[in-house]
């Protein structure tokens, strides 16, 4: 056996051991789908997450290689930091037994929807009343505050323009989630005003919003 396949099948086997505090089970989930049950597909499996400096914002993840991660995957450990979802937002490296990277621990579950505007008929009559309609439902996302100050044309002065991002998978429903939706977060309702991605087919995307002064849900 070369050295590379033996330190590989050393990684696998060391890794099925019962490590308190390094080895887990796990869900490597590529395509979280939109929350919507039979949308998304994940693996179980085993991987090794631990923090040098005992924090758990940022752990490093290592999987064996028959377990390929890319950025973009999210894992979740169920007895890891109260079974945290964990977005990797870098690219894992390679390694000679194992692939790694450090993982981002996401710090809230998201529902955005968009509003359907009211239909009428030739005549003008109203058939369907404006509604709420849901495009990704619960879905891990990593939420960053950006509390900057700004000026304005119709205010005299600065104002503290309230607005966050929401960093999640990027997968074929969160793509295709338009601006001016919204979603609430801690009974406040922020609309999306951009979008970009990490210009991969598989990775991340990153929505900015900004708050809907007045608006409570």
């Amino acid at each position: 056996m070369s050295l590379m396949k033996r330190m590989k099948a050393d990684f696998d086997r060391m890794i099925q051991a019962d490590i308190p505090g390094q080895n887990w089970d796990c869900d490597l989930i590529p395509d979280v789908g939109s929350g919507f049950p039979e949308t998304g597909h994940s693996i179980s499996t085993r991987c090794i997450c631990f923090s040098k400096d005992g924090r758990q914002d940022e752990p490093t993840i290592r999987t064996s290689r028959a377990d390929a991660i890319r950025r973009g995957d999210l894992i979740y450990i169920p007895d890891y930091d109260s079974g945290t979802f964990y977005l990797l937002e870098a690219v894992p490296q390679e390694e000679t037994n194992c692939y790694t990277t450090k993982c981002t621990r996401c710090n809230a579950l998201i529902t955005i929807k968009e509003t359907v505007p009211a239909q009428t008929d030739a005549y003008g009559y109203t058939i369907a009343e404006a509604a709420e309609r849901e495009i990704l439902r619960h879905i891990p996302v990593i939420v960053r505050h950006a509390h900057t100050i700004s000026s304005g044309t119709a205010a005299a002065g600065l104002f503290v323009a309230d607005e966050l991002t929401l960093t999640m998978q990027l997968n074929a429903f969160s793509s295709a989630v338009p601006l001016e939706a919204w979603f609430a977060l801690d009974g406040t309702r922020y609309i999306i005003i951009d979008k970009t991605t990490d210009g991969t087919s598989h990775g991340t995307i990153t929505f900015k919003s900004k708050r809907q002064a007045g608006i409570r849900t």
